[in-house]
């Protein structure tokens, strides 16, 4: 065994921020997120940091950062992820919305051409 320190490289973090300049509020900042999603590839993300806040709504991920010794990124680590996983609008699709849709609009027919 030897006394000699590593100098290994660390090897690439695979989710690194950048921060920007403060919002125009100045309760935020703006980032450049660099991270690895589930398929193996690297994404590039733009977005505003904001400070988590007792009774304020999360409407993204909660991420925790560090720093990078010697630069200016963060080391990044997701908490929670972004509640709102799926883009798009809700699927609204029980028993009772349909039962609604078909006491308001009818049940339609299924055989009808639109055009």
């Amino acid at each position: 065994m030897t006394d000699k320190p590593d100098t290994t490289p660390e090897a690439e973090p695979s989710d690194v921020l950048l921060p920007g300049p403060p919002t125009e509020d100045g309760e935020g900042q703006h980032v450049l997120r660099s991270r690895v999603n589930d398929e193996g590839q690297r994404t590039l993300e733009v977005g505003i940091a904001t400070p988590l806040r007792e009774g304020e709504p999360i409407f993204s991920e909660v991420v925790e950062t560090s720093p990078i010794p010697d630069s200016p990124m963060k080391k990044c680590k997701t908490i929670i992820k972004s509640p709102f996983p799926a883009p798009g609008p809700a699927k609204v699709n029980s028993e009772q919305f349909r039962a609604g849709w078909e006491r308001i609009f009818g049940a339609g027919n299924e055989d009808e051409t639109v055009n």
